[in-house]
C-alpha cells in the first residue's frame, strides 16, 4: 500500500508543478523556449520534492494523518488570514503576512511540544485539531494587532474585495434562482440525512 501512496503523492506534486509552469506570461518563439526550459526545471524540482514528500509520508501510519498535519500547519492559519481579509476592511497586507507567519510558527511550536511529549492527546487527529486551532487563533490575533499598527489600504482599492464594500445592485430574480432558497434546501437535506443515518 505504501508504494502506491508514494507514487500517488509524487505524481500529484509533479503534475501540479508542471501545470503551473504553463501559465508563464510571454509570446513568441523565445518565450516558448523559455517556458519549456522552465517546465523542465519545474518538473525535475517537482519530482525531487515529491520523492522527499513521499518518504516523509511513509513514516506516518496513513496518508490521512499526514494530510491533517499539513493542513493544521498551513490551511488553518491561511483560513484566518482569508476571513479577516475578506470581511474586515481594516486588515492590511503586513497584518496578513505576519499573522500567517505567526500561525505557522505557532503550529510548529505546538507540534514540537507534542512530539517531545509535553502535550498529550488521545490521538494524532486530536493533536492535529488542537494544533490547527492554535495556529488559526494565533494568526487571527496577530493579523488584527499588526493591522491596527500599520497603514491601511484606501477604501477605493478594496472595492469589490471586502464584503462590506461591494456595490451590490438589487435585481429581480425568480424564486428558484435565489441562493437563499438553495441554501435552505441544502440545510434541510443535511439535517434530514443526519437524522436518517444517525
Amino acid at each position: 500500500m505504501r508504494p502506491l501512496v508514494t507514487r500517488t503523492v509524487a505524481y500529484a506534486a509533479a503534475v501540479r508543478l508542471r501545470a503551473s509552469a504553463f501559465r508563464a506570461p510571454g509570446n513568441g518563439l523565445l518565450a516558448t523556449f523559455r517556458r519549456l526550459n522552465q517546465n523542465g526545471v519545474a518538473t525535475v524540482f517537482g519530482v525531487l520534492v515529491s520523492i522527499g514528500a513521499a518518504y516523509i509520508v511513509s513514516s506516518f501510519p496513513n496518508l490521512m494523518d499526514y494530510m491533517q498535519l499539513v493542513f493544521s500547519f498551513f490551511n488553518a492559519p491561511l483560513f484566518a488570514t482569508f476571513l479577516l481579509g475578506m470581511f474586515w476592511k481594516r486588515a492590511t497586507p503586513w497584518g496578513g503576512f505576519w499573522g500567517l507567519l505567526a500561525g505557522i510558527i505557532a503550529a510548529a511550536v505546538h507540534y514540537f511540544f507534542y512530539r517531545m511529549e509535553y502535550l498529550h492527546y488521545a490521538s494524532e487527529m486530536g493533536a492535529n485539531f488542537y494544533q490547527a486551532w492554535w495556529a488559526w487563533l494565533t494568526d487571527f490575533v496577530v493579523t488584527i494587532v499588526v493591522s491596527l499598527f500599520t497603514k491601511r489600504k484606501p477604501l477605493e482599492e478594496l472595492q469589490g474585495l471586502v464584503y462590506g464594500l461591494a456595490s451590490i445592485t438589487e435585481e429581480r430574480v425568480s424564486f428558484f434562482r435565489r441562493p437563499e432558497v438553495w441554501g435552505s434546501i441544502a440545510i434541510f437535506f443535511t439535517f434530514a440525512l443526519n437524522i436518517l443515518f444517525w
